[in-house]
């Protein structure tokens, strides 16, 4: 079997794990009815709902919830503005700079799954081969910034035929659960 045919069959198989998604359909029923992040309180119970070990370790979640209320970030993600995951995860932590793009990007994802993929650093060194590999002109250096992390992304659920069967969101679940066990059946 080919790469892109299992990658359809474990898509299949994702759809079928409930169990990995319960947690996060409060959180994405709490995200779609209060959609604005215009109250602090709402900003700020959208941060706690959001498990990210980072920003826990960091202790800063209520500084996490200022700062997004601070930016007012409703024009730019309904604008689907990539630029506004880097703002919101650039924080300063008792006086040190802090970067939460984990965190940042799934505060968008669950905004928008459609649009916003969800960073994550488990990976990074297997895009850096597929860079190498399909000679993409990006240079994996530079995959710790989110917009040419989502060009990558993007690509492989391209070159794969499996973009219009996830959303981010689920692409991310795929790559959490599965992507070793399809990479070891390669």
């Amino acid at each position: 079997m080919n790469l892109e045919a299992k990658l359809k069959t474990y898509i299949e198989k994702l759809k079928g794990q409930e169990g990995y998604f319960v947690r996060d359909v409060s959180t994405v029923d709490f995200f779609a009815k209060n959609p604005s992040n215009e109250k602090l309180e709402n900003v700020r119970m959208k941060v706690n709902m959001i498990s990210d070990t980072a920003l826990s370790h960091a202790l800063s979640a209520e500084d996490m919830a200022k700062h997004i209320y601070d930016l007012k970030i409703d024009i730019k993600l309904k604008a689907n503005d990539l630029s506004l995951v880097e703002d919101i995860a650039h924080l300063v932590v008792r006086n040190e700079p802090k970067s939460f793009l984990r965190f940042a990007s799934m505060y968008c994802n669950f905004h928008y799954p459609d649009v916003f993929p969800i960073f994550s650093e488990q990976h990074l060194d297997l895009y850096r081969n597929y860079i190498a590999e399909n000679k993409l002109n990006i240079n994996p250096e530079d995959l710790t910034k989110y917009s040419v992390f989502k060009t990558v992304l993007d690509d492989v659920l391209n070159r794969f035929d499996i973009k219009d069967q996830l959303n981010y969101y689920e692409a991310r679940k795929l790559s959490w659960l599965y992507i070793d066990k399809i990479m070891h059946e390669h």
